[in-house]
């Protein structure tokens, strides 16, 4: 059986004391990349993402990655 597996990253870290609410324009500026741009960003980087890509050329799966994305807490 083949798998079709649906992967993806964000982080974020949580700043309880920031007033600021981190925003779409956040992630912007930090990291977003999406779609087809996943692969070349995250192959081979020796993240849970990156592993993910090894994992799914060892055992043929399909991977689906719509975005990968980080900010840091609210500016």
């Amino acid at each position: 059986m083949k798998y079709r597996i649906l992967t993806g990253e964000i982080e974020h870290e949580a700043n309880t004391f920031s007033k600021v609410p981190t925003t779409l324009e956040h992630f912007r500026s930090g990291a977003l990349v999406l779609g087809d741009e996943v692969p070349p960003a995250r192959r081979g980087t020796r993240t849970a993402l990156g592993a993910a890509f090894e994992a799914a050329e060892k055992f043929g799966w399909t991977l689906s990655h719509p975005l990968v994305a980080s900010a840091t807490p609210g500016r």
